[in-house]
């Protein structure tokens, strides 16, 4: 009786031991998304890397976040794209400018206290 050819069973005969014994379970409560928010109107881009996740532009966050909330997930991480791109940091400079920032507001006010998504920012 070596382990690879003698794996006793046991805990896993039916399905009320393996509801018993489970040591884990996950649902789409415990998950966090990613929201990915980008200047602009009416924009939603797919992210190559990323299968089923999109950059939105602020005006198309809300219905994001409705349609996540019908889902069952409880909360959401913001991260803001920039205009554009460069070696210097002055877009951090002038937050106030950026598409997260903004975001956060129309996030919060969609979300009345204690109900709906917990809004993560990504500082």
């Amino acid at each position: 009786m070596n382990f690879p050819t003698y794996r006793p069973r046991r805990m896993r005969a039916n399905a009320v031991t393996r509801e018993f014994v489970r040591e884990t379970t996950l649902s789409a409560k415990d998950f966090i998304y990613p929201l990915f928010v980008k200047p602009g109107t009416g924009c939603k881009d797919a992210i190559s890397s990323m299968p089923d996740v999109f950059q939105y532009s602020i005006d198309m966050l809300e219905a994001e976040m409705e349609e996540l909330r019908s889902l069952g997930i409880q909360a959401v991480i913001l991260f803001g794209l920039p205009e554009h791109k460069d070696e210097a940091p002055a877009p951090a400079a002038k937050p106030e400018k950026q598409a997260k920032p903004k975001a956060e507001k129309p996030a919060a006010k969609a979300e009345p206290a204690g109900e709906g998504l917990i809004t993560i920012d990504d500082f």
